[in-house]
């Protein structure tokens, strides 16, 4: 097997694995990820407030940072589950974007209502 085929073996396995992970791990243990990520936010700024630092955060930048977290264990001792989570992480980090700049773009977007999301929307973003 060649370098390049072990590398696309790999990334495979990360997208397949990401796939068999059940939403419900997660929202089971800490509710709608999104909502789990505004509260770590919310801490996280209020813990920084309090060293006198005003820094705003959104459930985007917590799992991008989260994902850093898991970078830095990924360096001390590499690990599959390091890789897993932090891929993880990206893709939260990229839902709540889209869902963001989709919203900021819909002028009829409301708590109530779904919005229509267009493919070429998703792939423009």
């Amino acid at each position: 097997m060649t370098r390049h085929e072990i590398s696309e073996s790999f990334r495979r396995n990360v997208f397949s694995s990401l796939e068999k992970v059940p939403k419900e791990r997660h929202e089971g243990s800490y509710g709608p990820a999104e909502e789990s990520f505004n509260r770590i936010a919310i801490l996280w700024e209020a813990y920084w407030k309090c060293k006198g630092v005003e820094l705003h955060h959104t459930p985007t930048d917590v799992a991008m940072l989260m994902s850093l977290f898991k970078h830095a264990r990924e360096i001390y001792k590499p690990n599959f589950e390091n890789v897993l989570d932090g891929a993880n992480y990206l893709c939260f980090a990229g839902g709540f974007e889209a869902a963001t700049r989709i919203e900021k773009n819909s002028q009829k977007a409301t708590e109530e209502e779904e919005v229509e999301v267009s493919e070429e929307e998703m792939e423009e973003w």
